[in-house]
């Protein structure tokens, strides 16, 4: 079923002349072990330029995707302005799968090279069938570090991608640049977890070296304490101060760090009802409502 509407969304973007890259899910399962349904999978996500997102949302809405609550939509407002410079994915609903439309890789902006960039090295892999666009072995295993990383290692699943993809040689001959200090720690970790092979180069070794005793039993623990599923913070700032650890990690700019405050002070969710193209009303009435909602939640918690 991923498959097929995998095959549909990218179908009806490359036919309005949108360039997208599936990710994650079934084209890595492709990608890593040569079987799109080996490795588990529960949503789509596809990675569009960002002066292609408007004309992608509309494409996939139009193909059987719809808006999902909570968004802004496209257009001049404030919101969706806001949405656009502070954060990297909207969700888009189907019937029978969601997919998760990308204009960045990642949160922290300048961690990946551009869409160009990467769209000019892709890789393309079969899933059940169906060519497909993803990406390139290097940023593949960059991506997967990274995102392991910022789970804090919980998913066994997560290092074990990053372990295969690490024993490919041939991923090693596309690096372009280094990986960050993150990336080695998943890189290390999964050496740790899975062993080390012959075709891993030396960097593995010493990522492998770097990981310490302490952080090692912190990752064995939380892989047995983590929940099957992923389970939202009750508590109000969590996802933020986890957000600002992640662009720590990545050596990031005082810009980013800017950039996760105003998108955790306004999440689309608050701003999405809001159409006016002034920034002063919007975000007026968008910090009283995420306030109030702060006050609830809080009180909530207090009570748990």
């Amino acid at each position: 079923m991923l498959a097929a509407d995998l095959s549909v969304a990218l179908t009806a973007l490359r036919d309005a002349a949108v360039r997208a890259l599936a990710f994650k899910g079934v084209a890595l399962s492709a990608q890593a072990y040569e079987d799109f349904a080996l490795r588990g999978a529960g949503d789509l996500d596809v990675l569009v330029d960002p002066k292609d997102l408007e004309r992608a949302h509309r494409v996939l809405a139009s193909a059987g995707w719809a808006p999902a609550p909570g968004y802004p939509m496209p257009g001049p407002s404030w919101a969706w302005r806001h949405l656009v410079r502070t954060g990297n994915e909207l969700l888009l609903n189907g019937s029978s799968t969601d997919i998760d439309l990308h204009w960045h890789l990642v949160p922290t902006r300048g961690t990946f090279p551009d869409f160009d960039t990467l769209w000019g090295r892709h890789q393309d892999v079969h899933v059940d069938g169906h060519p497909t666009p993803t990406l390139s072995g290097y940023d593949a295993l960059a991506h997967s570090a990274g995102h392991a990383a910022k789970d804090r290692w919980r998913w066994m699943r997560s290092l074990l991608d990053v372990h295969v993809l690490a024993a490919r040689r041939n991923t090693w001959l596309s690096a372009d640049r280094r990986l960050r200090a993150d990336e080695l720690l998943s890189v290390g970790l999964a050496v740790r977890m899975f062993g080390r092979t012959s075709t891993m180069p030396s960097i593995a070794d010493k990522a492998a070296d770097a990981v310490g005793p302490e952080l090692w039993r912190h990752v064995c623990r939380d892989q047995v304490m983590t929940a099957p599923a992923h389970q939202p913070f009750a508590v109000p700032g969590i996802n933020f101060l986890l957000g600002l650890r992640g662009a720590a990690r990545t050596g990031a700019s005082p810009i980013e760090g800017a950039r996760l405050l105003s998108r955790s002070a306004l999440p689309p969710w608050v701003t999405a009802e809001f159409t006016s193209t002034n920034a002063i009303s919007t975000v007026s009435s968008a910090l009283a409502k995420r306030v109030g909602d702060v006050i609830v939640r809080l009180r909530r918690s207090e009570g748990s």
